[in-house]
Order: structure tokens, then sequence, then C-alpha cells
């Protein structure tokens, strides 16, 4: 336990409320809070587009010493998007959350801490243009590259609206990324090829996301359902590209009584009229406990056709013990090995195949579930990021005291 007295100064800005955790990135942000507010005297700072809620309220309470919430009206922050695009260069949305009022209110936060740390790309202008002090540290708690991922997806996404934004944007953070990661003292990516990528312009670190401990306690189904399960935040777009792809391309040409469950909270009218298109799909929308659905099915899919980073319900169901079966997109951020720890499909032949063995080999599903739960356990857990980060920031404070 570390004392009051020793304690640094810490600032964390968010765009999102970490708390309830029900996607990928307030998962990571919820626990990011824990650990920061474990080891340092915690101020947390969130501009964002969302209502307050209670549960975030009480979270923060508890685990940061000072927290201020920053929300304005829907046409506040489209407004700051027009104003980005026609009269700025930095990316639409460091543009949509970037307001003057908030930036003066956190000048003398920002200036007093000792450790600061911007997640996502979307608040770092809070940070770049603000004085502080000489030996402070700054964190960048990148995630995603998302010059990269949209870089990526622009041949990727048939939305021409989605294609649009995806080419303005590209450029733009590609610009602005390079920036942030050559004046961050380090930067935290969860995906290894972005970080490899980064270094060549800043000290680029991976660090990638845990999972809840109390996964591993499941056991995987000897006898499954026979159904198949996408898992995943139903209003992300790579999410709704990848249900998509799978139902038009994959699902058809499965025996007709195989059941294709899309689990993930927030689906829109796209998502939903797939239940009338397929018989066999059941969109699920959000629910208290996945897990026990999830085990039970024959295998999990993410066939990822954009986006980028690791993605937080693969970990969760490979946690599980459950076989998945993915595209490259979404298995090598994990590291993993295809056909020991998940099955890498590309195409929906393959994506067939797979299903079939995994109903007709139960021997070679539960060894694969096996190797999946343990390279999870092994290699992406938040005690070990919340050591990982400790030395991180402290070897970063010698080597400004060094400057100084």
């Amino acid at each position: 336990m570390i004392s009051e007295i020793q304690k640094k100064k810490c600032v964390l800005l968010l765009s999102r409320t970490p708390a309830p955790p029900i996607s990928g990135y307030k998962i990571k942000t919820y626990n990011l809070v824990k650990i920061l507010s474990e080891l340092y005297d915690l101020t947390v700072i969130i501009v964002t587009d969302e209502p307050e809620n209670n549960e975030n309220i009480e979270f923060l309470k508890k685990h940061s010493k000072h927290y201020l919430y920053f929300t304005f009206p829907k046409w506040r922050f489209y407004w700051n998007t027009l104003k980005g695009l026609l009269f700025s260069s930095n990316p639409l949305q460091v543009s949509y959350y970037k307001f003057n009022s908030v930036h003066k209110k956190l000048a003398s936060i920002i200036r007093e801490a000792d450790i600061i740390v911007p997640s996502l790309t979307r608040t770092t202008e809070y940070v770049l243009n603000q004085p502080r002090k000489s030996n402070s540290v700054i964190i960048f708690d990148t995630v995603d590259s998302y010059a990269l991922g949209y870089a990526r997806a622009i041949s990727k996404t048939k939305s021409f609206l989605w294609k649009n934004i995806y080419s303005i944007e590209s450029h733009r953070l590609h610009k602005y990324e390079k920036e942030i990661i050559s004046q961050a003292n380090a930067s935290l990516l969860v995906n290894k090829e972005e970080t490899e990528y980064w270094k060549k312009y800043g000290n680029s670190l991976l660090m990638p996301n845990g999972v809840k401990e109390e996964l591993y306690n499941y056991d995987l189904v000897n006898t499954p359902e026979n159904a198949i399960a996408f898992f995943g935040k139903m209003d992300y777009p790579p999410n709704i590209d990848a249900v998509k792809w799978y139902a038009k391309n994959v699902l058809p040409f499965l025996p007709a009584e195989v059941k294709f469950y899309i689990v993930g909270g927030s689906p829109g009218k796209s998502i939903l009229k797939l239940e009338n298109q397929y018989k066999n799909i059941e969109v699920t929308g959000y629910l208290d406990n996945p897990y026990d659905l999830l085990s039970k099915c024959l295998a999990v899919v993410a066939p990822m056709q954009t986006g980028g980073g690791i993605q937080n319900k693969v970990l969760e169901t490979m946690a599980l013990g459950q076989v998945n079966i993915l595209s490259s997109l979404a298995a090598n951020p994990i590291g993993g090995v295809d056909k020991k720890d998940f099955l890498i499909a590309e195409t929906a032949e393959e994506h067939i195949e797979f299903v079939k063995l995994m109903y007709s080999n139960p021997l070679l599903r539960n060894e694969i579930g096996n190797n999946a739960r343990n390279l999870i356990k092994q290699n992406f857990s938040w005690e070990k990021n919340k050591k990982s980060l400790k030395e991180i920031v402290e070897e970063q404070f010698a080597n400004q005291n060094t400057k100084n």
C-alpha cells in the first residue's frame, strides 16, 4: 500500500464514462481508473456527450480523489466537428471533444499534475497546449492507433459515408498521432504491430488489456448447443460490418439448425433487421451475464473486416475456454498460434469448414479451448498491467530528473 504522502498527483482524461463497464473501452478505462487510484492521487476528467449516471458517480467517488464531468448538448459537439472540418487540420474526433471553456478550466489542474494520462487521441488536445511542470510525465494511453485503423478501413467498409470519413480522418490522424507520440514520455498500445510501427516516432510500448478473473471459473460445455455467437458492442461500425458479412457469406451455407447469436448492447436497426431476414439469427442485446450463453455455444466468431487493436470480447471468450474463429485482423494482436490457440479464417469457406470441424471433433474443440484459456491467463492480466504501468512511470520520472 502506497502512503498518501508518497503519492504523486495524476490526472486521467477520458471521453467516456468508465462505469458501467459494458464495452471494450469502458472495461479498459474502468480498470485503468482502479489501477491509477491505487498508485497515485487521482483526478479524473471526463469530457463526453454521454449523460452522467449514478453507477459512474459512485465508482468515481470510490476510486478517485477528485473528478470533473463536462457534458454539453449534442449540437455543440456537431458544431465543433463542422468547425474542425472547415477551419482546422486536426482530426475530426479531436475537434468534436474540444471546448475552449473546458481547456481554460483544466489549465491549473494540468499545471499542478505530476503524471498526465490522456486516454485516446481525442483527449490529447487538452494536454499538448497546456503549461505543465518541467518534470511532469505524459503517458499517452493510445489504446488503438486510429490512424492505422482508419487507413485499413477505407478499402474494407461498404458504407459511402464511412469510407469518406475514414479517408479524411486517416490522414489527419496520422499527422496528429505522430506529434503526440513524439511528445509523450511513453505511449501505450494494445496491438503489437501498431506498437512496432510507432516506435520510429517515439517511446511506444505494448500494454495489452486484461480480463476478469472470474471468467476462468467457467467450464466449457462438453455437449454444446448447436450454435455460434458473435460478442461485442453492436453500435461499433467494425462489429456491424463483421456481423453483416457473416450473415450474408457464411450463415446461409451452414446447416439450417445452426443458430447464430449476436450478443452485445446497442444493436441498431440494421442489426435488428437480421432477425427477420434469417430465421436462425437471434439478437440478444445487452445481457447482464452473457458468459453462460457464450460458454454453451459451439464456437465464437470474430470475422473482423475493419477496426484495429485487441477485441476485448475475444479475450473474454478465450478466457472462458471457448474456441474463437477469427479473421487475421482480430487474431494478430493477441499473439497466439493459429490452430492451437484459435482458428484463423479469412474466407467464408474457411469459416464454414471450421464450424463443421468443431461440431464433429469435440476433442479438438476442448484442446483449442484449453490452450486459449492458458494463453490469456499468461499474458492478459490487470494486475500485471498495474506493475508494468508503475515501472514505466518511475522510469520516465528518472529520465526527466536526469534531463533537469
